[in-house]
């Protein structure tokens, strides 16, 4: 039994997709399924998927958020049930069949747009940090690495953890690769914002360098790269390109 492609939106924040097919069981949440209510009352959920379309999706948690995942994840949703069927007269057993894509694409009431975007500019940087924030914006937007939920949430933060670690390496580069190698591209050119020894007239020694600090950046980008929206074909560029970035600030803590 295949359900169709149906358009409706979500306007509780919290409806998980294991409550959302609860309430498509009830009947209480379109209309058009309606007739379909007494079928999908018998059946259990066992998967949700998501994407940016309905030919390119991503298992999730069925106990997630639908609004936040579909703002991370795309508007196509694809819900998985298997029909419990009583036993009859002549079997005596409990017999499932699956639903074969119980699908369903949902428009977010709360997500305004579905276009990709990025965290604003800092209009007024009232430092280099904050120079080294938008300098990072600026180049997300030329390599057109944006977000579904406008940058607002995923975006931001990643930004700006990415942003705390090139600052807290910056001016130590050129003594670094005197002992290991070469920074990283293309976060080799994020440099000159953090330069008190432009003020002091001592050069910087890699021994300022906090191996504590180190690792809670280490940290961070191991665990920036195992959130959802980077395990996206999209973001494997900027993947790999953490990755290796990761591996550098772990060789400078050694």
């Amino acid at each position: 039994m295949v359900i169709p492609w149906t358009i409706f939106n979500i306007d509780d924040p919290g409806l998980t997709f294991l409550t959302l097919h609860q309430k498509l069981c009830a009947g209480s949440l379109i209309l058009m399924l309606e007739r379909f209510a007494g079928t999908l009352q018998q059946s259990q959920l066992v998967s949700a998927c998501v994407g940016a379309t309905k030919d390119n999706l991503s298992s999730v948690d069925i106990n997630l958020p639908v609004d936040e995942v579909c703002r991370s994840f795309g508007s196509f949703a694809k819900l998985l049930c298997e029909e419990e069927k009583e036993p009859s007269q002549q079997a005596r057993a409990t017999t499932t069949r699956y639903l074969n894509a119980f699908e369903v694409m949902m428009v977010n009431q709360l997500a305004h747009s579905k276009k990709r975007e990025l965290p604003s500019y800092l209009k007024e940087p009232k430092n280099n940090k904050d120079k080294l924030f938008n300098d990072l914006v600026r180049y997300f937007e030329e390599k057109e690495w944006k977000w579904m939920d406008g940058g607002g949430t995923h975006g931001k933060r990643f930004i700006t953890s990415l942003r705390d670690v090139l600052w807290y390496i910056d001016g130590h580069h050129s003594t670094f690769e005197d002992r290991y190698c070469k920074m990283s591209d293309p976060f080799d050119k994020f440099v000159g914002y953090n330069s008190p020894e432009k003020s002091k007239h001592r050069k910087r020694q890699i021994g300022n360098l906090s191996v504590d600090v180190l690792e809670d950046h280490v940290q961070t980008l191991k665990e920036s790269q195992l959130t959802s929206w980077t395990q996206q074909p999209r973001w494997n560029e900027l993947r790999d390109n953490v990755c290796k970035l990761t591996t550098h600030l772990y060789e400078m803590k050694v």
